[in-house]
């Protein structure tokens, strides 16, 4: 007798379908059915077909159960479908192997049938429908299912519940998903996870911390959740990282997930020294061998700038997928090496276990793009079909145009737009608009901005600003204008960016027009130059970058107290009468005549406000006009967090000639 099963020969001695051979049978397929080898068992099928023998629900039941144990659902199906009187669990077995293979329409199909069967669903059924509607994003199947189980009166089940809380959650109804919650009686750990994902989906911060706050019972997938729904963006990546030493210190040990999502929270914040901490503790945990943690490591460090120590990991792996080739490969080309990026993209080639995917393409293009490298990006953007069946998408056409374009090909790259086999979107056209912005070229920036606004409803605000740009580096202060004024129409606001530094009280982060007091220490302490207006002459000043931070003060993407933390300068040149710029106040001397920049400044160092003359309060920037004045345009600022300015005063200030009159504003220094 082999593997301990019993022979099947003296089973099928007789085609008499007697209730001691139904038992027989039935108990040699459970044995089968419960061994590592269960397609043994469809011998014992092959002997009732050939004998004639019947088999009657149960066995067919069995039968069904042999075949979906072997991975052959059509079987299983065969048998189901043979079966007299289908019983609910034959239903339940069923539909249950559908939805584990992702057979969504089989699984869908066969619960309508039962809906319309004379068997009544249980809670197996409901919570397999539910499975169900989560897979396909179906709310309405979600409330059928809600619907029945209350008709059915199985609201008691808290495992039901649990199932349909996280199907309302997975299905971005977190407001369902809340009310089934509240109503439970006993909400377990499961459940309350199921909620903080589903708030962590949604942003919604606080809500997820209420849940979780309020949580008696915590293990590690508690933790996880909203350490990955922290992990995400760099403004919430500081909590994830707190969380995780919350986490440590109360004695969880952290698992893969924990490890991947707080690696993930180290890239978002390109955070160097966090990241060598996790670093060891993967070392301590025996989890580096893992790839998947192991590989977001790479990726982080090279997001760090830390391109050696990213390669020294990557070569240590013991297994290496796509995404471990990819972010190598990725941050070579982020890294300025995109010598090294060709290499191991053709090493990767050679290697049979691991295919690049579009992600590893997209790497390998931007790349050649950086390095100005036409014809070897060329040669492996036509590789992705002709050797690897892979159809380009956009980002892959934009980052050919972006090649072309740094190139100074900039004709070359309309036309490869112009030959694409589908309309460009967005991203393709922003390529051509940067090429025009670095090259000069008013005519094809004023055709990839048309194309941009036309593409999105309002465009987007990075369009806005790239074509003014080059306006401005032209001199064309009337296209500037008229731009700025297009983004008022059409609603179009540019995103203040936040940036994170190392303080002494950790990683802290700071955004455009941020007055933070603790901040601010840190980088006086620091000898960093904070929100603190100079003046320094012209000629010292490329005029690219005058252009420039003219053009980003007039558009609204800084404000000017903010400039002075960004640049070891803040000032500005806004030419009179420019977009929202004004005519300026001329600064005058004790005796109240102009004063000329030129004299002004032998005397004067970078810093010195004595001209202001009962402007102190003022936010200023300092315009060199042609004479060669030293002209105040103030700015009113009444928003520091958002950087936005006080609209009716500039139209007050526009109605005076187009000068900028005096108005509450926040004082610098």
């Amino acid at each position: 007798m082999k593997n301990g099963l019993r022979p099947i020969t003296p089973l099928i001695r007789s085609t008499t379908t007697n209730h001691h051979n139904h038992l027989s049978i039935s108990s040699s397929l459970q044995t089968y059915i419960d061994s590592p080898t269960p397609s043994q068992g469809q011998k014992i099928h092959s002997h009732l077909i050939k004998s004639g023998f019947r088999p009657n629900t149960n066995l067919s039941i069995k039968l069904q159960i042999l075949y979906i144990k072997c991975g052959q659902l059509s079987y299983a199906r065969q048998m189901f479908d043979q079966i007299p009187h289908q019983t609910l669990s034959a239903y339940n077995f069923m539909i249950s192997a559908y939805i584990k293979q992702c057979r969504t329409d089989d699984s869908l199909a066969l619960l309508r049938k039962l809906a319309f069967s004379d068997e009544k669903p249980d809670g197996f059924s409901f919570s397999m429908a539910l499975k169900l509607s989560s897979s396909l994003n179906s709310l309405n199947l979600a409330r059928e299912v809600h619907t029945q189980i209350v008709k059915c009166g199985c609201e008691s089940d808290d495992v039901l519940f649990t199932a349909l809380v996280d199907s309302y959650a997975k299905n971005a109804r977190v407001g369902y998903a809340r009310l089934v919650f509240d109503e439970m009686s006993r909400r377990n750990i499961v459940c309350g996870t199921a909620m903080i994902t589903g708030y962590m989906n949604q942003r919604s911060f606080g809500d997820a911390e209420d849940i979780f706050d309020r949580m008696v019972d915590k293990d590690v997938v508690v933790f996880n959740a909203m350490i990955e729904g922290y992990s995400r963006t760099a403004e919430t990546a500081m909590r994830a990282l707190e969380i995780y030493d919350s986490m440590r210190s109360l004695g969880f040990s952290p698992t893969v997930s924990t490890f991947s999502s707080v690696i993930g929270a180290c890239s978002v914040l390109a955070a160097f020294d966090f990241a060598t901490q996790v670093h060891a503790q993967l070392v301590k945990f025996n989890a580096l061998a893992n790839v998947k943690p192991a590989s977001a490591l790479v990726d982080t460090y090279c997001k760090c700038g830390k391109i050696g120590e990213a390669r020294a990991l990557f070569d240590r792996m013991a297994e290496r997928n796509v995404f471990s080739w990819t972010s190598m490969i990725d941050g070579y080309g982020r890294n300025g090496v995109p010598r090294e990026a060709l290499l191991l993209f053709e090493q990767m080639r050679k290697t049979e276990k691991v295919r690049p995917n579009h992600v590893t393409f997209l790497g390998v293009l931007s790349a050649c793009a950086h390095a100005g490298w036409v014809c070897e990006g060329r040669a492996i953007f036509e590789s992705m079909e002709s050797d690897y069946a892979l159809t380009p998408r956009m980002e892959h056409y934009a980052c050919m145009v972006d090649a072309l374009g740094r190139a100074g090909r900039l004709g070359e790259a309309l036309q490869f737009i112009e030959g694409m086999p589908e309309r460009a979107g967005l991203d393709v056209w922003g390529a051509l608009l940067g090429a025009a912005r670095v090259h000069g070229d008013i005519g094809m920036a004023n055709l990839a901005a048309r194309e941009m606004f036309e593409g999105e409803r309002g465009g987007r605000a990075g369009a806005y600003v790239a074509l003014s740009n080059v306006l401005a580096e032209a001199g064309e202060w009337e296209g500037v204008r008229e731009v700025r004024e297009m983004m008022v129409e059409r609603g179009v606001a540019k995103n203040s960016g936040q940036s994170w530094v190392g303080a002494d009280e950790g990683l802290r982060g700071f955004g455009v027009g941020d007055q933070n007091r603790a901040l601010k220490g840190s980088s006086k302490r620091a000898g960093k130059v904070t929100c603190q207006a100079t003046s320094i002459p012209a000629d010292r000043v490329p005029d690219m970058e005058k252009r420039k931070l003219m053009n980003l003060l007039l558009l609204g993407a800084i404000s000017l107290p903010t400039a002075g933390m960004l640049v070891p300068y803040a000032t500005f040149f806004a030419p009179p009468g420019s977009g929202g710029a004004g005519g300026g106040t001329v600064a005058k001397d004790a005796l109240g005549n102009d004063v000329i920049a030129a004299e002004w400044l032998k005397n004067h160092g970078p810093g010195d406000r004595t001209l202001t003359q009962g402007l102190k309060s003022l936010a200023l920037a300092h315009a060199d006009v042609d004479e060669g004045k030293v002209v105040f345009v103030p700015w009113v600022e009444t928003d520091f967090r958002t950087g936005s300015y006080d609209k009716s005063c500039l139209q007050g200030q526009r109605s005076q000639g187009g000068r900028l009159g005096p108005g509450p504003t926040q004082a610098m220094g």
